[in-house]
């Protein structure tokens, strides 16, 4: 079947893009370190297990950083939890990317009800030299980590994400939206969408 690697079939395997390296440009500031958080018990087993996926899947590594933000664990509505690392203060001192970002609300309203790509940062490249500041501090798991991958929740990581996007599809489209006029011409565009992914 054409095109099967392009598509993830399971939280593990995630696909990886270097074309663009997100970087975290924060001048000479002096190091953050944040004390970790301590979660309700409720929470540690999934913190746990949340810790050991990224690991296996190569999202994040054991750091040795003087760099340390803290983490938050939020339930979702299924019961799940999700995992946010507090980068508010090493954002406070980044230089931001301005490169333009389209108005997601717009596009939620414009385009409801399609499908769409999922907007999945780790996929991309995070810069090697800074990663120092990526770094994140578990109490339980007896560890400091930093992402490989890019994070979610630093400044710049959509306008990053948005770039690379850019670079992809330079000649071919605006946004990964796939209209056509007949059948035939759908499947044109959606093998070269396909192929640029």
């Amino acid at each position: 079947m054409e095109h099967t690697e392009t598509f993830a079939t399971g939280p593990t395997n995630l696909g990886y893009c270097d074309i663009l390296q997100h970087d975290i440009d924060t001048g000479d500031t002096f190091p953050i370190k944040q004390t970790p958080c301590c979660p309700p018990l409720a929470v540690r087993q999934a913190e746990d297990e949340i810790i050991n996926e990224m690991l296996a899947s190569g999202v994040i590594e054991p750091s040795e950083s003087p760099w340390a933000s803290h983490v938050c664990l939020v339930q979702k509505k299924d019961c799940t939890y999700r995992f946010c690392v507090d980068y508010r203060r090493v954002n406070a001192v980044s230089k931001r990317d301005a490169f333009p970002i389209p108005d997601i609300h717009d596009a939620c309203i414009i385009y409801e009800g399609l499908s769409h790509l999922r907007f999945d940062v780790w996929l991309l490249a995070a810069c090697h030299d800074r990663r120092c500041q990526r770094t994140f501090c578990i109490l339980y798991t007896a560890g400091l980590f930093q992402f490989i991958r890019m994070p979610f929740g630093l400044a710049g990581v959509p306008a990053s994400f948005y770039r690379l996007m850019s670079i992809v599809f330079k000649h071919h489209l605006d946004d990964i939206i796939v209209f056509a006029r007949t059948p035939q011409e759908l499947l044109q565009h959606l093998r070269i969408v396909l192929n640029r992914l």
